[in-house]
């Protein structure tokens, strides 16, 4: 469950504030069981967690048809096994550019999350750093269709961890219409 709240452009200043609050339950919780921990160790890998997630933005004009957005975020999760709870920083820079019926974005961000306690499988705390790199593009009423996109999307994620396990590579493309009402 989450909740989320979205101030934009707060007294016309080109700065935003996006703030969520998040609770994850998960059923029938079996991290750390089968593998000869203890039930206290099994206990420090429990995922059942609250976060705080705060993101702060400003929107900076380059002219009429281009801006840089930069932001920076932070995450704080407090899991029931602190082996998963953790503190997270991150900053993105994002280029927006319209030109005629064509939107661009680009964004490439990057973000370390330091983690509370041992993780009791490879006795070390967790420490993961990670980048992104994604691209947007937007063709607005195509054939001249009133309200019809084409959009597309292709993003880059990669996680580097002290820990190999945690250590992930994701690719993302796709392409679609989109209809506004």
């Amino acid at each position: 469950n989450a909740y989320r709240l979205k101030l934009g452009n707060i007294a016309n200043s080109q700065f935003s504030l996006d703030m969520a609050y998040a609770v994850k339950d998960i059923k029938n919780e079996r991290s750390g069981l089968g593998n000869g921990l203890s039930a206290e160790q099994s206990n420090k890998l429990n995922r059942d967690a609250a976060s705080i997630y705060v993101k702060g933005d400003y929107k900076l004009s380059l002219n009429k048809t281009t801006f840089l957005v930069p932001s920076i975020n932070y995450i704080k999760t407090n899991a029931d096994g602190d082996a998963n709870s953790f503190t997270s920083w991150g900053t993105e820079l994002s280029l927006l550019k319209t030109i005629n019926r064509h939107q661009l974005a680009l964004t490439g961000g990057y973000k370390t999350r330091d983690y509370q306690e041992s993780h009791p499988i490879y006795d070390k705390t967790r420490n993961d750093d990670e980048m992104s790199l994604f691209a947007a593009y937007e063709y607005k009423n195509i054939m001249n269709w009133q309200n019809w996109s084409l959009i597309s999307f292709a993003g880059f994620k990669k996680s580097d961890s002290n820990i190999e396990f945690y250590d992930e590579e994701q690719w993302l493309v796709s392409v679609g219409l989109s209809h506004q009402f």
